[in-house]
């Protein structure tokens, strides 16, 4: 017997657990709907704030707003609006709060970050396409231009669907050195080839296989960050290319009418010589006659530094980096996410309340705490 993707979904107990996060369609995909998330994200810098980049201090909040309309607008068109707002505030961009730090950085100790994106879906009966486009800004001047293409196609009579997908981003921006020298302007500039299939393998279960490959070219350093070189502090200096592959596998099979488990592996490489290992385990659960959903999750990562990494460096090279998200480290989260289906509780229309908890811990000091409370109305 043949199911398709779709009917595959309808058919088990829970439609939304197998689609979440493996891009699953649904029939509640097809309703116009509006969401508003927030989010609070938070990053510890380890004790005496030696974690990661001893000689800087990393410690970092940031608070995001997203805002998603998704509309029909005809048989066959979907429209899609976005915007994406960013609050930061960041130690490290100043030094001020840590005497062993010798910079004279003059950055600002905040930034604010928007974005505007609009894209389009057109559903033909053997395919769909589409594209989208972004303008991002920041208040330290950076701007960012993007846009895409992508298109899906169901195969083996509907239980395989492809999905292909192109992004292209252009980014500028004032360079601003570690000791407050402002050379100019620069650009970078970002291609990412995406190539997806679900596989529907039983009634209860959903596999997926995505590879991702991506270009880059341009100034690749962060503006301000620096190394030090016997003792003296110089500005980081990386290739000007990079190139950059994953795989990443999910599947989801259900265990029941009221539960779901879901496991991932991504497995990623770049011309910098960084490799890395993630595993992950997501477990769904309805109580409350499926009106609340649980879903804990851990994710283990595991990390090969850059070949031009180090802490501090006996001799100056042509490349050079201490940024701790390049380097030698491992790490574990916790999280914990909880979703009120079709509640009332806030007024209006019935709609989706969750609230989400996790907390990243990594062997090089560095610790990341994020909440996001997000709002989803059908209409």
């Amino acid at each position: 017997m043949r199911l398709s993707v779709s009917a595959c979904l309808a058919v088990v107990l829970c439609s939304p657990l197998l689609a979440q996060d493996l891009d699953l369609p649904t029939r509640e995909e097809e309703d116009d709907r509006l969401s508003v998330h927030f989010g609070v994200y938070d990053q510890t810098d380890g004790a005496d704030n030696l974690g990661g980049n001893p000689f800087i201090d990393e410690e970092e909040t940031v608070y995001e707003a997203i805002i998603v309309l998704d509309k029909k607008m005809s048989e066959r068109d979907r429209m899609n609006v976005r915007f994406l707002g960013d609050l930061v505030s960041s130690a490290s961009i100043t030094r001020e709060t840590n005497p062993m730090f010798q910079a004279l950085q003059s950055s600002p100790s905040g930034n604010e970050h928007g974005e505007l994106g609009i894209g389009w879906t057109r559903d033909y009966e053997d395919y769909k396409v589409g594209g989208e486009a972004s303008l991002g800004l920041e208040a330290s001047d950076y701007q960012s231009v993007g846009w895409g293409v992508n298109l899906s196609v169901p195969l083996a009579g509907g239980n395989t669907e492809a999905r292909f997908k192109y992004q292209s981003y252009l980014d500028f921006f004032a360079v601003k050195l570690f000791n407050g020298v402002e050379p100019g302007r620069d650009r970078r500039r970002t291609h990412t080839f995406e190539g997806g299939i679900t596989q529907v393998l039983t009634p209860v279960t959903v596999a997926n296989l995505v590879l991702n490959h991506t270009q880059q070219s341009g100034f690749l350093a962060t503006t301000w960050y620096s190394v030090f070189v016997n003792g003296v502090e110089m500005s980081e200096s990386v290739p000007s290319s990079r190139r950059r592959d994953s795989m990443t596998m999910r599947v989801r099979q259900s265990l029941g009418d009221h539960n779901a488990v879901e496991l991932g592996y991504r497995f990623y490489e770049d011309d910098w010589g960084i490799t890395s290992r993630t595993y992950e385990a997501r477990y769904f659960h309805y109580v409350f006659g499926k009106k609340f959903l649980m879903e804990p999750n851990y994710r283990y990562y595991d990390q090969m530094g850059a070949s031009f990494f180090d802490r501090v460096f006996s001799a100056p090279l042509r490349f050079m980096t201490s940024d701790p998200d390049l380097g030698d480290f491992d790490g574990r989260s916790f999280g914990l996410k909880g979703t009120l289906i079709k509640s009332t509780w806030l007024p209006g229309r019935r709609a989706d309340v969750s609230l989400s908890f996790d907390r990243y811990s990594r062997s090089d000091g560095l610790d990341f705490f994020w909440t996001i409370f997000g709002y989803t109305v059908r209409f």
